[in-house]
C-alpha cells in the first residue's frame, strides 16, 4: 500500500512515518509545504495545493493522510483526489481559542472533515473536538498512534542514591513553560542540599538563549545540560538517563513525549490536562500539577522523598505503554481501516 503523510517533519511525524513503514507492504512517504507567517503563508498555501497535485499524480498514493484538521488535512482534500484520511493533532486543531484566524481555520476544518474517510483522534477528548467541528462518530477512530517500543528500553530510576535527575525532552517555546522547570529546580536544589542534581533539556527552539540566560540568572548551581536537537532515535538514550520526566505544555493532544518518558522508566510531573489524566492513573504512576511554581515545587518534593516508593507506578506506566500505545500493534489496526476504505474506494 501506498501512504502519503503531509506533515511537516516533525519528531512525531518522523515516528509516525517509521511505524507506518514496519507494516509489511506498505511503503509510506512524507511532503511537506514551505511555512511563513501570515499573510505570506496564504500565498505558500495556495501554491502548496498546485504542488501537492502534482506530487499526487506523480506518486499515485492509494490513500492520503493529512497530519492536522486545519493545514495539512485541508490541503488534502483540495488535492483533488480520494481517499483522504485525517489525524487530529491537539486538544483542537482550531487554536488558540478566540483567535480572529478562527473564523477561517473552522471552515477549514470542517472542508476537511467532510470530505475525509477516517479521522485519527489520538485520545477521546480530541474526538470531542472533532464531533463539534462536525465529525460523524462513525469516521473517528480513536486510538494512538503509538512509539516504536524496541526504541525505548525500560530501566528503573533512582538508582543512585545521592543524585537525581530530571529531563525535559519538549521543544524550546513559550507554549512548554521551560522557565518553570529552571525556578523549580532552583528551588528543588535549596530544599535539598545534600542531592545532586541533574537537568536534561533535550531539544531546541526560540527560547533557548532566553533560557539558558535565566539559568545562568538564577544562578542554579545543577548541571543543566542543552543537547540541542537530537534525531527522534536517540531521544530514548536520554530518556534512560534520567529519573524524572517534566513537561508543563499549556494544552495537549496526547503527548508522545510523555509515552516515550514513561516506556524508559522515568516518573513523569506533567500538568493537569485531560490529555495526560488519561495516562497518569493515579499518584504512584505520576504527578498532575497546575502551572504554577508552588504547585510544581510541591510535587517535585514529593517524588524525591518518595522515591523508593514509587518503583511499582513505575513499573505499571511500562506496563500501560505496551498495551495502549505499541506503535506495531495500533498501525496494524490503522491499516486493517486503510485497506477497507481502499477497497470501498474501487
Amino acid at each position: 500500500m501506498r501512504i502519503l503523510l503531509l506533515s511537516d517533519k516533525t519528531p512525531n511525524a518522523i515516528n509516525w512515518l517509521n511505524a507506518l513503514n514496519s507494516q509489511p507492504g506498505v511503503f509510506a512517504s512524507i511532503w511537506s509545504m514551505r511555512r511563513a507567517k501570515l499573510p505570506v503563508q496564504f500565498f505558500f498555501f495556495v501554491w502548496a495545493i498546485i504542488q501537492l497535485r502534482i506530487v499526487v499524480k506523480r506518486l499515485k498514493p492509494e490513500l492520503i493522510i493529512g497530519y492536522r484538521t486545519t493545514s495539512y488535512g485541508f490541503l488534502a482534500a483540495c488535492a483533488g483526489t480520494k481517499p483522504i484520511i485525517l489525524a487530529a493533532q491537539g486538544e483542537s486543531d482550531v487554536w488558540p481559542p478566540g483567535h480572529w484566524t478562527n473564523f477561517f481555520t473552522s471552515r477549514m476544518a470542517r472542508f476537511a472533515i467532510q470530505r475525509a474517510s477516517l479521522i485519527h483522534a489520538w485520545a477521546k477528548h480530541m474526538a470531542e473536538s472533532l464531533y463539534h467541528h462536525g465529525a460523524s462518530p462513525q469516521k473517528v477512530l480513536v486510538l494512538h498512534r503509538g512509539i516504536l517500543l524496541e526504541k525505548f528500553s525500560f530501566l528503573l530510576p533512582f538508582s543512585h542514591p545521592s543524585e537525581i535527575r530530571f529531563i525535559c525532552t519538549r521543544s524550546l517555546y513559550p507554549e512548554y513553560h521551560h522557565d518553570l522547570i529552571l525556578k523549580m529546580l532552583k528551588s528543588i536544589e535549596e530544599i535539598f542540599s545534600d542531592i545532586i542534581f541533574k537537568m536534561y533539556i533535550v531539544g531546541d527552539g526560540v527560547m533557548k538563549d532566553e533560557l539558558m540566560k535565566l539559568s545562568e540568572d538564577l544562578q542554579i548551581r545543577s548541571s543543566v545540560i542543552w543537547t540541542g536537537s537530537v534525531s527522534p532515535d536517540k531521544v530514548g538514550q536520554w530518556l534512560q538517563e534520567a529519573d524524572i520526566y517534566i513537561s508543563l505544555p499549556d494544552t495537549e493532544g496526547i503527548s508522545s513525549s510523555l509515552l516515550e518518558a514513561m516506556a524508559c522508566g522515568c516518573f513523569p510531573i506533567v500538568t493537569d490536562l485531560p490529555a495526560n489524566r488519561e495516562w497518569i492513573l493515579n499518584s504512584q504512576c505520576g504527578k498532575l500539577v497546575q502551572l504554577q511554581i508552588e504547585s510544581i515545587v510541591a510535587a517535585c518534593k514529593d517524588v524525591i522523598l518518595n522515591r523508593h516508593r514509587l518503583l511499582d507506578g513505575v513499573l505499571q506506566n511500562r506496563k500501560i505503554v505496551e498495551e495502549r500505545a505499541d506503535a506495531v500493534k495500533n498501525n496494524a489496526i490503522f491499516l486493517e481501516h486503510y485497506r477497507i476504505i481502499c477497497q470501498c474506494a474501487e
